[in-house]
Formats: C-alpha cells, sequence, structure tokens
C-alpha cells in the first residue's frame, strides 16, 4: 500500500481504488452514488494524506500504484 495509506478513511480507500482502475470523477460519483463534488472533495483530501501536489498528481500515482500491484 502507498505511504499514508492507513491514513485514508473507508470511502477514500474506495475512491482511490476506482481512481487506480481509471475511472473519471463522473464515473467514481455513479458507481459509488453519491455527488460528483463529494467524489472531487474525496480526492482533494486523499492527495494531502498521501502528500501529492499538482492537478493529475493524484491519478498518476494511483495508476502507477496499480500497475506494479
Amino acid at each position: 500500500m502507498p505511504r499514508g495509506w492507513e491514513r485514508l478513511t473507508p470511502a477514500q480507500r474506495r475512491v482511490f481504488a476506482l481512481v487506480a482502475a481509471g475511472r473519471s470523477t463522473m464515473q467514481i460519483a455513479a458507481e459509488l452514488g453519491t455527488s460528483p463534488h463529494t467524489v472531487q472533495a474525496h480526492r482533494v483530501h486523499i492527495s494531502v494524506r498521501l502528500g501529492l501536489r499538482g492537478h493529475n498528481a493524484l491519478q498518476r500515482f494511483a495508476l502507477a500504484f496499480a500497475a506494479r500491484a
């Protein structure tokens, strides 16, 4: 698991897994039955907790992590 994983909530872990699977914010929202705004908030909080910076840093990190797993 990535460094900082233990600091993520269960909802944030689900969002991270879906980002790693290549899903968009809209797709994640539909799959989880929540709003895109909520998914975007999770993405921001995940990035902060994992120490990521930049607009697409979470997506790049999650995809790279998935490729290694």
